[in-house]
């Protein structure tokens, strides 16, 4: 079917005379698509939101473990002390290592380190702004 047939009458649109043609499915009418944008293409000062990394979820295999034996358990803390224990001296291990690597961070300390660092990981959205600040683009959107 390269041309529109004007004998088919359950196609009720014409389809253009130039541009791509795309059949979705048989019995359709001929669609055509094409790409606008509605704002030009500009840069801005900024990086929205960081989501999580994977550093967050260090301790939930821990915590699966004594979620686990609290619903085995039907419970009871005390037949799963050595679980919980484990599970929330994680969580302090994982407070204390986090504190102090924002410390480090956004201490007075050196920028280039704080870039050095993040080169090989997924860098946080507050660095990004961070540079961003410091090193505008030239055309970006007010």
């Amino acid at each position: 079917m390269g041309k529109f047939d004007s004998q088919l009458r359950f196609l009720k649109y014409k389809p253009p005379k130039s541009g791509p043609r795309v059949i979705i499915a048989p019995n359709y009418r001929l669609n055509q698509f094409q790409l606008r944008q509605a704002l030009p293409a500009r840069l801005r000062d900024y990086v929205r939101g960081g989501g999580t990394s994977a550093s967050e979820y260090t301790c939930g295999p821990l915590m699966n473990i004594m979620l686990t034996c609290l619903q085995k358990h039907e419970y009871d803390n005390f037949a799963c002390e050595k679980e919980v224990a484990d599970f929330y001296a994680c969580v302090n291990e994982f407070q204390e290592t986090n504190t102090i690597e924002k410390a480090n961070l956004k201490g007075g300390g050196d920028d280039d380190k704080v870039v050095k660092q993040f080169a090989r990981n997924r860098q946080p959205a507050w660095l990004s702004n961070k540079l961003l600040k410091t090193y505008p683009t030239s055309s970006s959107v007010e």
